[in-house]
């Protein structure tokens, strides 16, 4: 018997896919943040993301609606990775039959508010019981200003990786949660993400700007797609990472190193894209004026090699695994 463990999230992924079909009117298929689809005259951008208790979330540690805020941030993040617009959200939601009802309500308040700060509304969805836990599934409808998004596949040798934001703060978060911290600044990273919507319209419009993703899964893992689907490999260096003070105060008590929370922590919801070098310069500094917000490169394309490489060696981790 061939398990999850042993395919993988991707591999299963590319098996499940090899066997679907298209229509005309879908221009991106499974592979992208979002499939990006024709309605009439207009671009569509639609995703879908699954919140689970026990794996994604813990009741009791932040309230209801930070739950409901971040199962709606995903999907939010991924419109935002493809420079889209989102514009509806529906939600699914499977609990058990003694689930508090207040505070199912909550989450479903919190995904509701997530989509209001990025300009979306929830239009509907559907209310299941669950033998054991709560699962929120929510799917994400953009569309693509002017028909205009960008694809994690265009990535040019020579390019550099930069990242938005304050990558490794979410993952950092988690641990701080975990071990009892008090950080409440890198917690709320972690449950409160904000997707970078008007960041990645930004982004897209940006001619030296060649593939956009959003880094969920961690720069290292989500730069590995970004290069695979561009046909390179991707270096990153240690060096490269910028130190931010709240992650180096959660490096000194937990003990992990500040590039390990930068390159390979998850859940940031801030967005990787490949960048002209001759033109990042210009780019960096025009974001940072435009959204008072830091922004870096950590790595380079390269068609000299393939996969990735931390330091001129393959890396020992990846990024964020679902099945191991």
């Amino acid at each position: 018997m061939t398990t999850l463990r042993d395919t993988g999230e991707f591999g299963f992924i590319d098996r499940v896919t090899r066997q679907l079909g298209s229509r005309p009117d879908v221009v991106v298929g499974p592979g992208d943040d979002c499939a990006v689809v024709r309605a009439g005259d207009r671009v569509l951008l639609v995703t879908c993301d699954l919140s689970m208790e026990s794996v994604h979330f813990r009741r009791g540690v932040v309230s209801p609606k930070e739950i409901g805020w971040k199962a709606a941030a995903a999907g939010l993040s991924d419109i935002a990775a493809m420079g889209g617009q989102p514009l509806f959200l529906i939600t699914s939601v499977a609990a058990p039959a003694d689930t508090d009802a207040d505070e199912l309500a909550e989450m479903c308040a919190g995904i509701a508010e997530a989509a209001e700060a990025c300009g979306a509304a929830v239009i509907g969805g559907d209310v299941t019981r669950s033998p054991k836990e709560i699962v929120l599934d929510v799917t994400a409808i953009g569309e693509a200003p002017g028909g205009r998004y960008v694809l994690r596949s265009g990535a040019k040798a020579g390019d550099l990786f930069a990242v938005t934001g304050f990558p490794g703060r979410a993952a950092a978060g988690l641990d701080a949660q975990e071990q009892q911290l008090d950080l409440p600044e890198l917690i709320r990273a972690h449950y409160h993400p904000v997707p970078r919507v008007r960041e990645g319209q930004w982004l897209a419009a940006q001619p030296a700007v060649h593939a956009l993703i959003d880094i969920s899964d961690g720069p290292v893992q989500d730069g590995r797609h970004v290069a695979a689907q561009s046909g390179l490999g991707i270096a990153f260096t240690s060096a490269s990472v910028a130190v931010d003070p709240p992650i180096a105060d959660a490096s000194i008590q937990t003990g992990k190193s500040i590039p390990d929370y930068v390159l390979f922590g998850g859940e940031a919801y801030e967005l990787g894209f490949a960048v002209d070098p001759k033109e990042a310069g210009r780019v960096f500094k025009e974001f940072r004026a435009q959204f008072d917000l830091p922004v870096f490169a950590l790595g380079q394309f390269s068609g000299a090699h393939g996969g990735v490489l931390v330091d001129g060696l393959p890396p020992a981790e990846g990024g964020f695994q679902h099945f191991l």
